[in-house]
């Protein structure tokens, strides 16, 4: 049983395209680590995050503002 030469898979174009989104992908996920990291967000003041915390996260939730419509 002998394949023909244009039934390789170099020659299908269902191929390329899965390997293209691939790599498109990768791509797109180091460039948004690498942006992720130019752009860190500021630590918060330990005055709005009051209380115990574990891993340097609150505990317990902040109180509900007051609705001043009421």
């Amino acid at each position: 049983m002998s394949r023909l030469p244009s039934d390789a898979w170099y020659r299908q174009g269902i191929v390329w395209l899965g390997a293209a989104v691939f790599a498109l992908s990768i791509a797109g996920s180091v460039w948004l680590i690498r942006v992720a990291e130019r752009y860190a967000d500021p630590p918060l003041p330990p005055a709005e995050a009051p209380g115990p915390q574990v891993l340097k996260v609150p505990v317990a939730r902040p109180d509900a503002p007051s609705d001043p419509t009421r």
